[in-house]
């Protein structure tokens, strides 16, 4: 594999890391491995990825071997420790976690770092009280904050996770991602109006972000208002044309406007790419005027 080939395949496993798609990220970083065997970013990321998927004999050989080539730090550390506290070996998770602190001058870092492993294995509880202890330690991360609240919201706190987004974007006024999060949350909380300029402001702040377009147009259509849905839902799809999160919902904003020929249009599309919405859209009422129109019927009834 050339050079460029390797950059682009490191780039695709750290982009499906970044989202959380570990299969993906294993996929790209092991043949990013094969032609590089010491590549330190996809060892960290096969490392964290195998740790996620409880393959703790694998993750202990990458991140041993990641510290052999390229020696460790407060991220390898961590795993580390997390993988001994989860096989029962407390010495050695103490002995990592103790590595993991002397190796960053910045124990917000630490904490960050195990907060986001307990969140992926949906141990909410323990990856709150990490982040609470790193913006404890680090009060200045508007990232964490937004991790925190993320945390929050889902564990039901809503009030603390509203506080959260507050101060990420009190240290950070266009930081689209906490737009984006407290949009949810206010939408969550019955405060739509709210919760529309907050997706306003994701997107001035980067008007790239197909899911903040996507749930501006959830919300103004959750309003009546499909003429601002439908631009919305447009946006998203120009951004990211195999959405079907906003082909599903332009399909019942066509619907709604008795378009049947663009509903039927958006929504064979939205079930090309996620063929699980076609079980959805059986089950939707606003396709139920057009159950019995044949371009529907061949949609619904493959």
């Amino acid at each position: 594999m050339e050079k460029i080939e390797i950059e682009k395949e490191l780039y695709l496993a750290q982009i499906h890391h970044s989202k959380s798609q570990f299969a993906e990220a294993v996929y790209y970083a092991s043949r990013v491995l094969s032609a590089d065997a010491d590549n330190r970013e996809a060892l960290d990321i096969l490392g964290f990825s195998t740790m996620i998927f409880s393959d703790n004999d694998a993750a202990l050989g990458y991140l041993r071997r990641r510290i052999e080539t390229h020696g460790g730090d407060a991220k390898v550390y961590s795993y580390l420790s997390l993988i001994y506290t989860r096989l029962g070996d407390k010495n050695l998770a103490n002995k990592f976690f103790r590595l993991a602190s002397d190796s960053s001058e910045d124990m917000g870092v630490v904490w960050r770092y195990i907060a986001r492993a307990y969140h992926e294995e949906g141990k909410e509880e323990l990856a709150r009280d990490c982040y609470e202890k790193s913006v404890e330690a680090s009060p200045n991360i508007p990232n964490t904050w937004v991790a925190l609240g993320a945390t929050y919201r889902k564990l039901g706190f809503l009030s603390g996770a509203e506080k959260a987004y507050n101060k990420a974007l009190e240290l950070d006024p266009c930081y689209s991602e906490a737009w984006f999060n407290y949009g949810n949350l206010l939408c969550d909380l019955d405060r739509g109006a709210e919760g529309i300029e907050a997706y306003i402001k994701a997107i001035e702040c980067n008007p790239h972000r197909y899911d903040a377009w996507n749930n501006l147009g959830c919300t103004y259509f959750e309003y009546g208002d499909c003429h601002n849905a439908k631009r919305a839902f447009i946006k998203a799809l120009k951004i990211k044309p195999n959405y079907y999160r906003a082909l599903f919902a332009l399909a019942k904003v066509w619907a709604t406007l008795d378009q049947p020929s663009r509903s039927a249009s958006a929504l064979k599309l939205a079930i090309k790419y996620e063929p699980q919405r076609r079980e959805t859209a059986k089950k939707e009422a606003h396709f139920d005027k057009y159950r019995n129109n044949p371009l529907f019927v061949q949609i619904l009834e493959k």
